[in-house]
């Protein structure tokens, strides 16, 4: 019996260590974000996103947006500090921006939504459209380079497949799969289930098992990484913050992926894979030579049936002539991803510039640059710039109403009081009001012309249609039409009651 209590004492005693470090965690390997220029962008359906923007210098170069893969963030690109893709990038002098994409531990769910709905096309429908437009806004510049690694690069064949590929100067994928064929041979669907089912259980487990992992570097028989391949910067702290807890929904969809050997989105409307040979945009492609996501001979040969011709696709092997060879995660940070990697991107990069900063603007009439833009640009207008400028709309007009109203009461009893005709004082307020009907519509027009000019400066055709539009907004005129009729009823109720008063004190 004491050999009973002692085991069920260690065992309980191991339980509460276990806990207290798991609780501790965030607090032993807190993330550090290593710059100063962090935003939060708001999508059309009101999550609020955080943004980070890495530049060496105050006038960057072209704009390059980084995208995470699933159950990871943005860390993933900015880890470890003087290894990673971003740093590289910068010190050749280009402007990077990572994102948290929904569902993160950064981002805000709106109000009665939350991170378990979350869904694949949310990402690319309405996260990653907002992201660019902002990136757009802010730097002036039309095009932007896209860099995704796993998720990040399956969200690229999306996104130019449902959006076109006007608004990127070039894509890049790293270790993206094309489909979860070879995912259904080496990802056992229990735990994707159990991971959808337990979202913070598994991710609180799967960051606390990592120093140890490391540390015993056994890390490649759990997670999909080359521990051969890790920089010595490379710390457990780096990766404890670039895991993020499993979404429930997105996991749904992975399970049916995976059982169903595809990749199809908008409820089956969407067949990326199959939709991937019309990709539209310049595509450079590693793959890793051990990754149980994609096989590379399988890869390659998807790739071969793409018919656009600007493309290039690697397979980072020792075959190949590389250090390592390069499992799913390390294509990120490998050892020497620097040279291997990092390099082949910047001089991809290099080979398909951005267009000049406001050069859109300068030639808005030039047929290539504007019609590719409407298909590409329109998803994040719609949701931002189009609802911001009809909020400014219409609060134009009852600011300018309400201004007004005060004096009209004031003049009112003066001239009822004075004069006993009762008829002369609604004919004249009549008239006034008439006048003052035509007053808003006239002065609307500057105030929708003056808020459209904020999304003009990206040069867009969407954003100046969407100004135009706002000057004849009938949803506008009528609720302003509709004040103005209550507002008429309520001064003719208070002058025919400021009327009664005067006869009665006649009398």
């Amino acid at each position: 019996m004491t050999g009973i209590f002692i085991t069920i004492a260690v065992l309980a005693s191991a339980g509460v260590l276990i806990a207290v470090y798991l609780f501790l965690l965030p607090r032993l390997y807190p993330e550090k974000i290593r710059t100063n220029e962090v935003s939060y962008v708001r999508t059309g359906d009101l999550w609020l996103l955080r943004v980070c923007r890495y530049r060496k210098e105050a006038a960057p170069g072209e704009p390059v947006l980084l995208v995470h893969g699933m159950g990871a963030n943005q860390n993933n690109f900015t880890s470890p500090p003087g290894g990673c893709l971003v740093d590289y990038l910068c010190e050749k002098g280009y402007d990077c921006w990572t994102l948290d994409l929904r569902g993160t531990r950064s981002s805000i769910a709106p109000f009665k939504h939350s991170r378990d709905e979350v869904r694949m096309e949310d990402f690319f429908m309405e996260d990653l459209p907002a992201v660019i437009q902002h990136i757009q806004k802010t730097t002036s510049v039309s095009k932007v380079h896209w860099i995704g690694h796993s998720m990040g690069g399956m969200l690229l064949y999306a996104f130019v497949q449902k959006h076109g590929g006007a608004s990127l100067a070039s894509g890049t994928a790293l270790g993206a799969p094309i489909d979860f064929t070879d995912a259904a041979g080496n990802v056992p669907t229990g735990l994707v289930a159990f991971g959808g089912k337990h979202p913070r259980l598994a991710g609180t487990i799967i960051r606390g098992a990592i120093p140890l992992l490391k540390a015993l570097r056994i890390g490649q028989s759990v997670f999909p990484v080359n521990m051969r391949n890790i920089p010595k910067t490379m710390s457990a702290a780096h990766f404890v913050n670039m895991i993020e807890d499993p979404l429930p929904e997105l996991m749904r969809q992975v399970r049916t992926w995976i059982t169903n050997k595809e990749y199809t989105l908008l409820d089956g409307s969407m067949d990326v894979s199959q939709g991937l040979s019309d990709f539209s945009a310049p595509l450079l492609a590693f793959y890793a030579a051990v990754d149980p996501f994609i096989n590379a001979p399988r890869a390659m040969e998807f790739f071969a049936t793409i018919k656009r011709k600007d493309k290039r696709a690697v397979v980072c092997s020792k075959e190949q002539g590389f250090a390592e060879d390069y499992n799913h995660c390390d294509l990120a940070f490998g050892r020497e991803a620097a040279v291997e990697i990092f390099e082949p991107v910047h001089k991809w990069l290099k080979a398909h510039p951005c267009p000049a900063p406001g050069a859109r603007r300068k030639n808005p009439a030039a047929p290539p640059e504007e019609k590719p833009a409407a298909k590409v640009e329109s998803p994040a207008q719609t949701a931002g710039t189009v609802v911001v400028l009809t909020e400014q709309s219409e609060k134009a007009a009852p600011a300018k109403t309400k201004t007004k109203a005060p004096a009209k009461p004031k003049a009112k009893p003066k001239s009822t009081v004075k004069k006993t005709p009762v008829k002369s004082a609604p004919e004249s307020k009549a008239a006034t009001t008439a006048k003052k009907t035509a007053a808003p519509v006239k002065k609307n027009a500057p105030a929708a012309k003056k808020s459209g000019t904020l999304p003009a400066r990206t040069g867009t055709v969407e954003q100046n249609a969407a100004s135009d539009a706002l000057e004849i907004n009938p949803e506008a005129l009528a609720r302003a039409a509709s004040i103005r009729a209550a507002r008429n009823q309520t001064l003719s109720e208070i002058d025919s009651l400021l009327d009664k008063g005067s006869k009665k004190n006649g009398k």
